[in-house]
C-alpha cells in the first residue's frame, strides 16, 4: 500500500517586457478559472529545472530573471500540494503555445485582472508578490 504524501510543485507568476503578467484558465484542475503555469517536480529534479521544463510544456515560454518567492500550502482531502512560488520574466512572450492543460491564455494588466474569476492560490500570490 502507497502512503500519499505532499506533492512538491513549482510554478511562476510571469512577465513581459511591458510588466504584465500571464495567465492561462485552466481545463480541468481549478475548473476554467486562471492561474500560472507550473506543475509537480520530478525525482531528481532541481526546483528551477522542473519550474524551466513545466513552463516549457505549459506554455512554450523561456524563462530568465528566476526568483524564489515563497511557499504555499494546499490541503484537501484527496491531494496535498506544497506550491514552491516563484516570479520570472519570459525571455520569448509572443511564442505561447499552450497544451491541453489550459484552454486560453493572456497577458494582463493589474487593471485587466480584476475581470478575471482567478484560482485562489494564484490570486494570494498576485497579491502577495506583485508589487
Amino acid at each position: 500500500m502507497t502512503k500519499n504524501v505532499p506533492r512538491a510543485i513549482v510554478g511562476a507568476l510571469i512577465f513581459d517586457n511591458q510588466n504584465r503578467a500571464f495567465l492561462m484558465r485552466s481545463s480541468g484542475k481549478y475548473g476554467d478559472q486562471w492561474i500560472i503555469p507550473g506543475g509537480k517536480v520530478d525525482f531528481g529534479e532541481s526546483l528551477i529545472e522542473a519550474l524551466r521544463r513545466e513552463i516549457l510544456e505549459e506554455t512554450n515560454l523561456h524563462l530568465q530573471e528566476i526568483e524564489y518567492r515563497g511557499v504555499r500550502e494546499l490541503i484537501e482531502p484527496e491531494r496535498h500540494f506544497i506550491f514552491l512560488e516563484h516570479t520570472a520574466r519570459a525571455v520569448n512572450p509572443s511564442a505561447v503555445v499552450l497544451n491541453s492543460e489550459s484552454t486560453e491564455y493572456g497577458w494582463f494588466s493589474r487593471d485587466e485582472l480584476q475581470k478575471l474569476s482567478i484560482a485562489k492560490p494564484t490570486l494570494e500570490l498576485i497579491t502577495e508578490r506583485w508589487k
